[in-house]
């Protein structure tokens, strides 16, 4: 998550809930800090949760074969740390690495605890067995599987896949096997060429059904739209279209809004990430803008005239 997206999501949405992880917290704060994301959490309309633990394809080789399995894994420390035990340790240890003294971290932390709930993935709180365990259901869709592989070895800027393409998992006593004939040596070239970072391998693919599996999860159990990766969107839309469509028709209503009321208007998100304007900025004037919010429609090819409610 950038400030950038959170801005967007706070300015078009009148309710909106953020689910912070572990690096998403380090990167919240090292964009805007801690005491204006505490400021942005205590604000009407917007919640968070924190999820301490993340979403991980864990691989291993076994007598020569790859084994796979999903599993969730968090934070526990570092070598000048030592072993972090508790929660609030690992908080102070975000706030400590990104300048924060001692004291500072202990009193924002005690504000972020109080106001933001601690959940995890693993667990059963979103979904029976935990996101990992249904995840792995979601392997025994053999057509869903090759699907989603497709649209994940496409993601990685190649432009053909193999001739008679296949992408196959069976599930063993030690963990999950896959058979494929996609190159990863290619695949990985042409990641490089692309200036994209680290090589990929069948557990990366596996990766974005795990990741699917959980945004869907998140979504289903708040009961409302999401805002996901375009990959995880397009795997997503493979076993569930209409979750999907009232979001799609919000992002279509925005860009009409933004290329016919207000002509070659840049992104939010944009102009907060590149650091034109920053998100102090931005909470300055969205707060008014958010409160007179307009509710009607922008029908295509109108122009409305006279005042535009919620435009700053």
């Amino acid at each position: 998550m950038t400030a950038g997206e959170l801005a967007e999501a706070l300015l078009y949405y009148s309710n909106v809930h953020v689910v912070i992880d572990y690096s998403g917290l380090h990167e919240l704060v090292r964009q805007i800090g801690m005491p204006t994301l505490l400021t942005v959490l205590n604000r009407k309309g917007i919640s968070a949760v924190y999820c301490e633990d993340a979403l991980a394809t864990h691989n291993e080789t076994k007598n020569g074969r790859t084994m796979h399995s999903f599993i969730t894994y968090r934070f526990s420390g570092s070598k000048e740390t030592g072993i972090l035990k508790k929660r609030r340790q690992i908080l102070e240890y975000v706030l400590e690495s990104r300048g924060y003294s001692k004291k500072q971290a202990r009193q924002f932390v005690d504000r972020f605890r109080r106001i933001v709930p601690i959940r995890g993935l693993g667990s059963d709180y979103y979904i029976k067995g935990g996101v990992p365990e249904a995840a792995k259901q979601d392997l025994l869709d053999d057509t869903y599987v090759e699907y989603a592989a497709r649209l994940a070895a496409l993601s990685s800027g190649l432009k053909k896949l193999p001739a008679g393409f296949y992408f196959r998992t069976f599930e063993e006593e030690t963990g999950i096997v896959v058979e494929t004939n996609l190159d990863f040596g290619q695949i990985n070239a042409v990641r490089r060429l692309n200036g994209d970072e680290g090589d990929w391998s069948t557990g990366h693919i596996l990766e974005s059904i795990l990741s699917a599996r959980g945004d869907t999860t998140l979504a289903s159990h708040y009961g409302g739209e999401f805002y996901t990766s375009e990959l995880t969107s397009s795997i997503i839309r493979l076993k569930y279209h209409e979750i999907l469509r009232k979001i799609e028709l919000d992002q279509q209503e925005r860009s009409e809004f933004e290329d016919i009321v207000i002509e070659n208007a840049p992104s939010l998100q944009h102009v907060i990430n590149s650091g034109q304007k920053t998100f102090g900025e931005f909470l300055l004037l969205s707060l008014p803008a958010m409160e007179v919010r307009s509710t009607r429609r922008v029908v295509p090819g109108r122009r409305r005239r006279g005042r535009m409610a919620g435009v700053a």
